[in-house]
Protein backbone atom coordinates (compact mmCIF):
# COMPACT_ATOMS: atom_id res chain seq x y z
CA UNK A 1 0.00 0.00 0.00
CA UNK A 2 1.91 3.33 -1.32
CA UNK A 3 0.33 6.58 -0.26
CA UNK A 4 -0.31 8.63 -3.84
CA UNK A 5 1.03 11.96 -1.92
CA UNK A 6 3.85 11.69 -0.06
CA UNK A 7 5.08 7.94 -1.98
CA UNK A 8 6.04 6.02 1.16
CA UNK A 9 5.11 2.44 1.32
CA UNK A 10 2.80 2.68 4.07
CA UNK A 11 2.18 -1.30 4.34
CA UNK A 12 3.91 -4.34 2.37
CA UNK A 13 7.02 -3.92 3.30
CA UNK A 14 8.27 -7.34 3.62
CA UNK A 15 6.68 -8.46 0.25
CA UNK A 16 8.90 -5.56 -1.51
CA UNK A 17 11.70 -7.11 0.31
CA UNK A 18 10.79 -10.59 -0.63
CA UNK A 19 10.29 -9.69 -4.30
CA UNK A 20 13.76 -7.68 -3.86
CA UNK A 21 15.25 -11.09 -2.64
CA UNK A 22 13.89 -13.14 -5.55
CA UNK A 23 14.68 -10.60 -8.38
CA UNK A 24 11.42 -9.44 -8.73
CA UNK A 25 10.91 -6.51 -10.50
CA UNK A 26 7.63 -5.55 -9.51
CA UNK A 27 4.92 -5.86 -7.06
CA UNK A 28 1.16 -5.40 -7.17
CA UNK A 29 0.36 -1.64 -5.28
CA UNK A 30 -2.90 -0.27 -4.28
CA UNK A 31 -2.43 3.62 -3.52
CA UNK A 32 -4.25 5.53 -0.99
CA UNK A 33 -4.50 9.18 -0.65
CA UNK A 34 -3.34 10.40 2.90
CA UNK A 35 -2.07 13.30 4.67
CA UNK A 36 0.77 12.83 6.52
CA UNK A 37 -0.59 12.46 9.75
CA UNK A 38 -3.24 10.26 8.36
CA UNK A 39 0.00 8.11 7.29
CA UNK A 40 1.70 8.15 10.53
CA UNK A 41 -1.59 6.71 12.44
CA UNK A 42 -1.94 4.09 10.17
CA UNK A 43 2.38 3.77 10.43
CA UNK A 44 1.79 3.50 13.80
CA UNK A 45 -1.18 1.17 14.06
CA UNK A 46 0.26 -1.53 11.40
CA UNK A 47 3.85 -1.58 11.99
CA UNK A 48 3.32 -3.34 16.19
CA UNK A 49 0.65 -5.21 14.97
CA UNK A 50 2.82 -6.53 11.90
CA UNK A 51 4.88 -7.29 14.75
CA UNK A 52 2.84 -9.32 16.45
CA UNK A 53 1.70 -11.08 13.67
CA UNK A 54 2.18 -14.89 12.65
CA UNK A 55 1.16 -17.39 10.43
CA UNK A 56 -1.67 -19.07 11.72
CA UNK A 57 -1.80 -22.45 10.65
CA UNK A 58 -5.64 -22.86 11.56
CA UNK A 59 -6.10 -19.85 9.65
CA UNK A 60 -4.02 -20.31 7.04
CA UNK A 61 -5.78 -23.76 6.60
CA UNK A 62 -9.47 -22.00 6.96
CA UNK A 63 -8.35 -19.78 3.73
CA UNK A 64 -6.29 -21.90 1.71
CA UNK A 65 -9.59 -24.58 1.92
CA UNK A 66 -11.41 -21.77 -0.02
CA UNK A 67 -8.67 -21.01 -2.13
CA UNK A 68 -7.64 -24.26 -3.48
CA UNK A 69 -10.31 -25.14 -5.94
CA UNK A 70 -10.15 -22.13 -8.08
CA UNK A 71 -6.76 -22.70 -9.96
CA UNK A 72 -5.31 -19.70 -8.44
CA UNK A 73 -1.28 -18.66 -8.52
CA UNK A 74 -1.19 -18.80 -5.04
CA UNK A 75 2.79 -18.57 -5.22
CA UNK A 76 2.67 -15.45 -6.39
CA UNK A 77 -0.92 -14.25 -4.25
CA UNK A 78 1.01 -15.02 -1.25
CA UNK A 79 5.15 -15.10 -1.60
CA UNK A 80 5.27 -18.52 -0.54
CA UNK A 81 6.35 -21.41 -2.69
CA UNK A 82 4.28 -24.41 -2.91
CA UNK A 83 6.41 -26.53 0.11
CA UNK A 84 6.01 -23.55 2.09
CA UNK A 85 1.99 -23.58 1.68
CA UNK A 86 1.80 -27.22 2.00
CA UNK A 87 3.83 -26.78 5.12
CA UNK A 88 1.18 -24.55 6.62
CA UNK A 89 -1.34 -26.85 6.08
CA UNK A 90 -2.81 -28.46 8.20
CA UNK A 91 -5.60 -31.08 7.13
CA UNK A 92 -8.46 -29.80 9.22
CA UNK A 93 -10.21 -27.06 8.38
CA UNK A 94 -11.59 -25.26 11.73
CA UNK A 95 -11.52 -21.46 11.62
CA UNK A 96 -14.89 -20.43 11.37
CA UNK A 97 -15.48 -17.21 8.98
CA UNK A 98 -16.75 -15.07 11.38
CA UNK A 99 -12.94 -14.57 12.48
CA UNK A 100 -12.31 -12.85 9.56
CA UNK A 101 -13.33 -9.48 8.72
CA UNK A 102 -14.30 -9.99 5.45
CA UNK A 103 -15.13 -13.09 2.67
CA UNK A 104 -14.14 -12.68 -0.98
CA UNK A 105 -15.51 -15.44 -3.29
CA UNK A 106 -13.40 -15.41 -6.21
CA UNK A 107 -15.38 -15.62 -9.46
CA UNK A 108 -15.70 -18.33 -12.17
CA UNK A 109 -18.29 -21.37 -12.49
CA UNK A 110 -16.22 -24.19 -11.75
CA UNK A 111 -14.91 -22.51 -8.75
CA UNK A 112 -18.67 -21.86 -7.54
CA UNK A 113 -19.43 -25.47 -8.56
CA UNK A 114 -16.60 -26.85 -6.39
CA UNK A 115 -17.33 -24.70 -3.76
CA UNK A 116 -21.09 -25.90 -3.58
CA UNK A 117 -20.02 -29.24 -3.31
CA UNK A 118 -18.17 -28.21 -0.27
CA UNK A 119 -20.90 -28.46 2.63
CA UNK A 120 -18.30 -26.10 4.74
CA UNK A 121 -17.73 -23.38 1.83
CA UNK A 122 -21.53 -22.97 1.70
CA UNK A 123 -22.04 -22.80 5.32
CA UNK A 124 -18.70 -20.50 5.68
CA UNK A 125 -20.57 -18.08 3.46
CA UNK A 126 -23.71 -18.31 5.37
CA UNK A 127 -22.42 -17.74 8.67
CA UNK A 128 -20.32 -14.33 7.49
CA UNK A 129 -23.50 -13.13 5.89
CA UNK A 130 -25.86 -14.13 9.04
CA UNK A 131 -22.74 -12.08 11.14
CA UNK A 132 -23.26 -8.97 8.91
CA UNK A 133 -19.62 -9.60 7.91
CA UNK A 134 -19.12 -7.90 4.22
CA UNK A 135 -19.13 -10.04 1.53
CA UNK A 136 -17.50 -9.81 -2.20
CA UNK A 137 -18.22 -12.06 -4.96
CA UNK A 138 -16.97 -12.46 -8.51
CA UNK A 139 -18.95 -13.53 -11.86
CA UNK A 140 -20.44 -17.12 -11.83
CA UNK A 141 -21.24 -17.33 -7.77
CA UNK A 142 -24.58 -16.49 -7.85
CA UNK A 143 -25.85 -20.40 -7.36
CA UNK A 144 -22.73 -20.43 -5.00
CA UNK A 145 -24.55 -17.52 -2.87
CA UNK A 146 -28.04 -18.91 -3.72
CA UNK A 147 -26.74 -22.48 -1.79
CA UNK A 148 -25.96 -20.31 1.22
CA UNK A 149 -29.48 -18.84 1.42
CA UNK A 150 -28.39 -14.82 0.27
CA UNK A 151 -30.98 -13.55 -1.66
CA UNK A 152 -29.66 -12.22 -4.59
CA UNK A 153 -32.09 -9.27 -5.07
CA UNK A 154 -31.55 -7.66 -1.57
CA UNK A 155 -27.68 -7.34 -2.81
CA UNK A 156 -25.49 -4.41 -2.80
CA UNK A 157 -23.07 -2.12 -1.36
CA UNK A 158 -25.90 -0.46 0.94
CA UNK A 159 -25.73 -4.15 2.63
CA UNK A 160 -21.93 -5.11 1.99
CA UNK A 161 -22.62 -7.91 -0.21
CA UNK A 162 -20.74 -6.68 -3.22
CA UNK A 163 -21.05 -8.18 -6.39
CA UNK A 164 -18.90 -8.13 -9.78
CA UNK A 165 -20.75 -9.27 -13.05
CA UNK A 166 -17.87 -8.31 -15.68
CA UNK A 167 -14.83 -8.09 -15.84
CA UNK A 168 -14.51 -3.81 -14.97
CA UNK A 169 -17.27 -4.78 -11.91
CA UNK A 170 -14.28 -7.01 -10.58
CA UNK A 171 -11.68 -4.76 -10.96
CA UNK A 172 -13.31 -2.06 -8.85
CA UNK A 173 -14.14 -5.03 -6.48
CA UNK A 174 -11.47 -4.69 -4.07
CA UNK A 175 -11.85 -1.08 -3.71
CA UNK A 176 -15.36 -1.75 -2.54
CA UNK A 177 -14.45 -4.59 -0.51
CA UNK A 178 -12.21 -2.52 1.37
CA UNK A 179 -14.93 0.45 1.87
CA UNK A 180 -17.49 -1.92 3.24
CA UNK A 181 -14.87 -3.44 5.71
CA UNK A 182 -14.78 -0.09 7.10
CA UNK A 183 -18.03 -0.23 7.88
CA UNK A 184 -17.49 -3.22 9.92
CA UNK A 185 -20.50 -5.01 10.13
CA UNK A 186 -24.51 -4.39 8.41
CA UNK A 187 -27.27 -5.13 10.18
CA UNK A 188 -29.27 -3.84 8.21
CA UNK A 189 -29.74 -6.97 6.22
CA UNK A 190 -33.50 -7.89 6.97
CA UNK A 191 -32.79 -11.28 6.05
CA UNK A 192 -29.80 -12.47 8.07
CA UNK A 193 -31.87 -14.43 10.92
CA UNK A 194 -33.36 -16.66 8.21
CA UNK A 195 -30.02 -18.00 7.48
CA UNK A 196 -29.29 -21.23 9.51
CA UNK A 197 -25.98 -20.66 10.21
Amino acid sequence: IVNQRTGHVVDGHARIVLAISRGEAAVPVVYVDLDEDEERLILATLDPLSAMAETGSEAMAALMALLTPLSLDLVALTGFDVTELKALLPPERTMPSIAYDAVFVAGGAASAEALIADGDAVHYIAEAYKHFKPIAAGPGTDALLEAAGLDLDATGDEVGVLLASSARDVRALPARLIEAMLHHRFFNRPDAAAIPA
